[in-house]
């Protein structure tokens, strides 16, 4: 019941993208039922965003399991500051959780989106080198009209963008403070 509740608010939000920062506000964009579940799940799957506006503003990670105990934990950010959390294993909360961001902070939260070059990056990444049972993470990026989804297993070394691709999960997490729910 309390994830159809979930499920309900999320597809009754708007994106709204921070004003103040040069981008613009208003339009209304309900999110797909599909979506919504792929995005909260537990697993690695890249999923078909909603058709886009130049106003939406949607970041979302999910984090895989290991061979061992990494969290798996899915987050989505939307433009409003809004961040909704599902704990899958080795996490301190598992299920679901909300938090807000201020403004500040979504703003960090777009500069590190900037900084890392994801909306530029190739949809498929090479992997020159490789060891197994490491975990994935998965990025879903939509600003300014522009989407990307990129799937970074953490066992892949030897690419160009796996430093900026690093740099931007951290400071998702981070921005977020999801070692709130995952407790580490």
């Amino acid at each position: 019941m309390r994830a159809l509740a979930i499920a309900g608010m999320l597809l009754a939000a708007t994106l709204l993208a921070c004003s103040g920062s040069g981008r613009t506000a208003s339009t209304a964009v309900a999110l797909d039922p599909a979506v919504v579940r792929a995005l909260l799940a537990e697993r690695d799957t890249l999923v078909a965003l909603p058709p886009a506006s130049s106003s939406d503003t949607l970041i979302g990670m999910n984090r895989t399991v290991c061979y061992g105990t990494c969290p798996a934990y899915a987050l989505i950010i939307q433009g409003d500051g809004r961040v909704f959390y599902n704990g899958h294993r080795y996490v301190e909360r598992t299920g679901r959780a909300e938090s807000r961001l201020d403004r500040a902070a979504m703003d960090g939260l777009l500069q590190a989106v900037d900084r890392s070059g994801i909306l530029e990056i190739s949809d498929t990444l090479g992997c020159p080198y490789s060891h197994t049972d490491a975990a994935s993470a998965l990025i879903t990026v939509r600003v300014n009209g522009v989407e990307r989804q990129i799937r970074h297993y953490h066992g892949c070394r030897g690419f160009a963008e796996r430093e900026a691709i690093l740099r931007l999960e951290d400071a998702i997490d981070s921005i977020v403070q999801v070692q709130q729910w995952i407790g580490r």
